[in-house]
């Protein structure tokens, strides 16, 4: 039986408390440092040292390379590390980085069962680049989590399949997507056509009500039209249902509205 390991990701930023003390704190085993792309003679020499500290702790460091100002790219280094991950305690530090690499941490952390946290720090020094942003630790607290689905293999092969096959002037249509996929997977075959005979029946529906609609309003217009050569005011008619002089245009606008043919979504 293998055992459970406690793994933190950590994005490497200006940060040296906020990332030492909830790994003594844990008592982790392994962490992953997500340092930026850059040259290693524009990096605080902290960094290092920080390292160094971590490994004197018994705590196994790995360093992962990544862009701590691009959501995407930090999104999804630390979701690909949790899923290496999947049997062990994987938290993620959403304080020691960049504030992009905190929401493309926390947004990971929400698509995966990791568990984001944000650490407190004593105080904070100067924004200078040479020196830390803040020092000391006092606690950490757990962030809510809001889960988010991430799309299954059936979808992202349909989207992948529609991203290759779109230029400027051909958008494949459903039915050759369904023909190449359907031989590839069942199941995404069933979900397409699920949600066409969903779209179908309310589009029914609407044709339905607009026919019914439509039927209502022209035997109104008749009633009207009837009555017309009964009006004493040009241009108005009497409506014998309520009484009520009516604009002959207000009842033409009407009609030509609900003779107009439904809007495809």
């Amino acid at each position: 039986m293998n055992p459970i390991d406690e793994v933190h990701i950590a994005p490497l930023g200006y940060e040296y408390d906020r990332i030492l003390g909830p790994a003594r704190r844990y008592d982790i085993d392994i962490i992953y440092l997500l340092e930026h792309d850059e040259s290693s003679e524009t990096k605080p020499d902290y960094h290092e040292k920080l390292k160094g500290v971590l490994a004197d702790e018994g705590i196994e460091v790995r360093s992962r390379t990544v862009n701590l100002l691009d959501i995407y790219d930090v999104l999804g280094i630390v979701t690909t590390v949790v899923s290496e991950h999947s049997d062990d305690i994987v938290r993620v530090n959403v304080a020691s980085g960049s504030k992009l690499s905190a929401v493309g941490a926390t947004i990971a952390c929400m698509a995966t069962d990791a568990t984001a946290y944000y650490v407190h720090p004593e105080g904070y020094a100067h924004a200078d680049r040479n020196e830390r942003q803040s020092y000391g630790y006092v606690d950490d607290e757990v962030l809510p989590s809001y889960p988010i689905e991430s799309p299954t293999a059936d979808q992202v092969a349909a989207m992948d399949f529609l991203d290759s096959s779109t230029t400027d002037i051909y958008t494949p249509k459903k039915k050759i997507l369904l023909s190449t996929l359907k031989t590839k997977s069942s199941r995404l075959f069933r979900i397409i056509n699920q949600q066409t005979t969903k779209r179908n029946s309310r589009y029914s529906t609407r044709i339905s009500s607009t026919h019914s609609k439509k039927t209502g309003m022209l035997k109104y217009k008749k009633s009207v039209d009837r009555n017309r050569s009964r009006s004493h005011q040009p241009g108005k008619m009497h409506c014998v249902r309520s009484g009520t002089n009516y604009n002959l245009t207000l009842i033409d606008k009407m009609t030509a509205f609900i003779h107009r043919p439904p809007s495809i979504w």
